[in-house]
């Protein structure tokens, strides 16, 4: 694994502030681009803010748009070194930075009202890219390898996970991951999301790498959330209230330094819901 500053950065980009952009070479084409507001750290604790540039012998592809720094495009671009495509694992307002840089970006129908931005005071860019619509079972074709696109409503509606066919890097956004803000602006039941994820436990799934930490989960992180959501999440107290939205339920397991650290917040009535389920 590799911090670097720049990668063969021409001229172009020197007035870009690329002192804020550094990328880290997680293995075989693929790199986490971040911001050094977060620091460079790579150790588990606080959370961070990542993009993922996965680069094929024909094309390249970005996954989300976290870090918000001018000139991302440009630093993507210039490391790939490939025709850029860019993918969106949900519409987040954090997930969204500088869409106007961009051409075009693909991302879930159920996020095209882009959920919380309006709430969050983040205003869409006067100049849109053009949107194409991803979905469950859609393939990117990067020659030598192939992203498949997986659908796992629950962070959002519109939420969507990439496989990476050469390294089993699953790219989980905020929806395998250390932090879970469940159905915040709507979202299936429970016991519907724990079947998705025991969908994912049976693919060839060797790295897991979520949009707000610098360290590779594992698969086995699918079957510590699972465990934890049916075992520990109804007994949660602790709750926890976004200012104009439904009342949540947190459940914290563990210290955020710790590699089974799990912070799920879910709203009241899908949890009370979900243990009249269990009950019955």
């Amino acid at each position: 694994m590799r911090i670097k500053g720049k990668h063969k950065m021409t001229e172009r980009y020197s007035n870009l502030m690329k002192k804020e952009i550094f990328h880290i070479e997680l293995e075989n084409g693929i790199y986490l681009l971040s911001s050094t507001e977060f620091g460079t750290d790579t150790a588990m604790g606080t959370p961070t803010a990542n993009s993922y540039l996965v680069v094929g012998e024909k094309k390249a592809v970005l996954i989300d748009l976290a870090v918000d720094v001018p000139g991302i495009r440009l630093y993507a671009e210039e490391l790939a070194q490939k025709p850029l495509q860019t993918v969106i694992t949900h519409c987040h307002p954090d997930h969204i930075y500088r869409m106007s840089e961009f051409d075009e970006v693909m991302f879930h129908k159920e996020d095209s009202d882009f959920p919380l931005c309006e709430f969050s005071g983040i205003s869409l860019p006067e100049k849109m890219p053009r949107i194409s619509y991803l979905d469950e079972g859609d393939e990117l074709d990067l020659s030598n390898r192939t992203l498949s696109i997986f659908h796992v409503p629950g962070h959002t509606l519109g939420s969507i996970l990439l496989l990476d066919s050469l390294t089993g890097t699953l790219f989980s956004g905020d929806t395998v991951a250390r932090r879970l803000l469940y159905g915040l602006t709507g979202a299936p039941s429970l016991p519907e999301f724990l079947k998705h994820l025991q969908r994912l436990e049976s693919l060839p799934i060797r790295h897991i790498q979520s949009a707000h930490d610098r360290v590779d989960l594992g698969k086995r992180y699918i079957s510590h959330m699972i465990d934890l959501i049916e075992n520990e999440l109804s007994d949660a107290e602790k709750q926890w209230q976004f200012p104009g939205f439904p009342e949540m339920i947190n459940l914290v397991y563990a210290s955020e330094e710790s590699p089974d650290y799990f912070d799920c917040a879910v709203p009241k009535s899908v949890l009370e819901d979900y243990k009249k389920t269990k009950r019955n």
